[in-house]
């Protein structure tokens, strides 16, 4: 520039591989605060993208450094990866433009984590099952159908990872179901489910409480007997037990048919 002093300065976007909606131009913190101190006007238009600074000041007051390192652009579409381009043209009122100045920004691809849909904490009885629950996992650069999912149990005693069974439907869509082992019961138990793109895992966590059921007592076979006329069958011999109480503090009690 030949003067000190600027009445314009125009930052374009050139190349815009996502279109008006998707990319701007903007100043950062620091050049804004230091436009609005110099009373410059600061205007975009998003359907040009063009981003105006005017108003009179000295190029030291302009907020605008070497190719632009004031300007932010900006990127709305979360994963896209390309190259824009801008260019940058000063004004001093005088000379009818400075020469135009390109500033290449390229976007980098960055692996965004699987996402998974919340499962709620279940309470289900012993012996019983959560039935299939169903979630969601999906992920911004790999398909649903390529996605890994696992899950796992904190008490294995209470409920095995065997007892848990997951069912891809498709479309990223899953069920899983957890069941207790026999005549297991407490809790909570945290399930982990995870879901990997290969790089980046996603966990999704949710408890399961099995409330106690009282389990009748058992009692081994007897055989029928056939004796003569006062006669005895002798000692018989059974067994019985009980999931929840001692053999000790069973009761065991017998009658005949015919008392006569």
């Amino acid at each position: 520039m030949d003067s000190a002093n600027l009445t314009s300065l125009v930052v374009t976007l050139t190349a815009r591989p996502d279109g008006n909606a998707v990319e701007s131009l903007s100043l950062n913190a620091a050049a804004t605060a230091a436009a609005s101190g110099a009373g410059l006007t600061v205007t975009y238009t998003a359907g040009t993208g063009v981003l105006s600074i005017t108003g009179s000041a000295t190029t030291a007051d302009v907020p605008v450094g070497p190719a632009g390192d004031s300007v932010q652009r900006h990127e709305r579409h979360a994963d896209h990866d390309a190259a824009g381009r801008s260019t940058v043209v000063a004004n001093d009122g005088t000379t009818v433009s400075s020469a135009t100045q390109t500033v290449t920004l390229t976007v980098a691809p960055v692996n965004d984590a699987p996402a998974i849909t919340a499962l709620a904490d279940q309470t289900i009885a012993e012996d019983g099952t959560t039935g299939a629950l169903p979630f969601t996992v999906s992920d911004v650069e790999t398909a649903a159908g390529a996605l890994t999912v696992t899950a796992v149990s904190s008490d294995t005693t209470l409920i095995p990872n065997g007892n848990l069974t997951l069912v891809n439907l498709g479309g990223g869509n899953w069920t899983i179901a957890a069941v207790p082992a026999a005549n297991q019961n407490g809790g909570p138990v945290t399930i982990t489910v995870t879901v990997s793109d290969g790089t980046t895992t996603t966990n999704e966590t949710f408890d399961v409480t099995v409330t106690p059921v009282n389990d009748a007592p058992a009692i081994t076979a007897l055989a029928d007997q056939t004796i003569a006329e006062d006669g005895t069958t002798g000692a018989l011999p059974f067994t019985v037990s009980d999931v929840e109480t001692a053999a000790g503090a069973l009761t065991v009690t017998a009658v005949s048919s015919d008392t006569t």
